[in-house]
């Protein structure tokens, strides 16, 4: 058992280094504006989720124990970014983002 447990731990940086796509292969972002930029005439977001197969933001009327107010696909935008913008005021709102990464 004891010889198992060694080969393991000898063996698993090498198996999780090949299912992972090393982080320096990621497209960088250098734009200054991730997150939420705010005025009260539009709100725009950007993420930046290279791996991701879709991403959407969720808008909720309270921070915690809300329901789900809305939720709006994000568009695929430069340098792995997702991005969405909504008009209008939207201060006072909570938000989240979900992100599907290998079907999940």
């Amino acid at each position: 058992m004891k010889r198992f447990i060694m080969l393991l731990g000898f063996a698993l940086p090498f198996i999780a280094k090949s299912q992972v796509k090393k982080f320096d292969t990621y497209p960088v972002y250098t734009g200054n504006d991730l997150g939420l930029r705010y005025t009260p005439q539009q709100s725009v977001f950007r993420i930046w989720a290279p791996t991701a197969e879709s991403a959407e933001l969720i808008l909720y009327k309270e921070g915690t124990g809300g329901s789900v107010m809305q939720t709006i696909s994000m568009q695929k935008s430069k340098s792995g970014t997702w991005i969405t913008s909504l008009k209008g005021e939207q201060k006072g709102k909570f938000y989240a983002f979900r992100v599907k990464i290998n079907k999940q």
